[in-house]
């Protein structure tokens, strides 16, 4: 499952460039896991498509989405939520995490462009294209409300866009 093995760093195809030890790690990603090759483990659930951020909690919930649950593998607990356009309820904890669910980065979910290290508690917001990884500190900047800061990122495929200045 999710251990101090578990990189920091933003998933491509076959590879994630980790941003804390400048190094790119080679994995082999499947449907729901991906191999390590650096550590010879397999990880399970590792920021797919299906993971989101819950900004209630602040946590990231590692989990594979059905119609109408999601088993969360952090806590071995099943969720079942009623998913509609832009909140879902979590019968489990009782409150509402209010996501957004699109095709782009915002804050409050994870896609295949955001990692979310679970050991710094901090959201690495980053811009990939094919060849190259941007740096988070360039463009503008928006607030961000789960941490009380700034930080210098909006996704958008190949440029920076501040969603609060428009």
């Amino acid at each position: 499952m999710l251990t101090d093995k578990t990189h920091y760093g933003i998933l491509t195809d076959k590879t994630h460039y980790d941003i804390l030890t400048d190094k790119t790690h080679y994995v082999i990603l499947t449907e729901k896991t991906h191999y390590d090759i650096l550590t010879d483990k397999t990880l399970y659930g590792i920021l797919i498509k299906k993971t989101h951020y819950d900004i209630i909690t602040n946590k990231t919930h590692h989990v594979i989405l059905t119609d109408k649950t999601h088993y969360d593998i952090l806590t071995d607990q099943t969720h079942y939520d009623i998913l509609i356009d832009k909140t879902h309820y979590d019968i489990f904890t009782d409150k509402t995490q209010h996501v957004i669910f699109t095709d782009k980065t915002l804050y409050g979910i994870l896609t295949d462009k955001t990692h979310y290290d679970i050991f710094t508690e901090k959201s690495h917001h980053v811009i990939l294209t094919d060849i190259t990884l941007y740096d988070i500190l360039t463009g503008k900047t928006h607030y961000d409300i789960f941490t009380d800061k700034k930080h210098h990122v909006i996704l958008t495929d190949k440029t920076l866009y501040d969603i609060l200045t428009d």
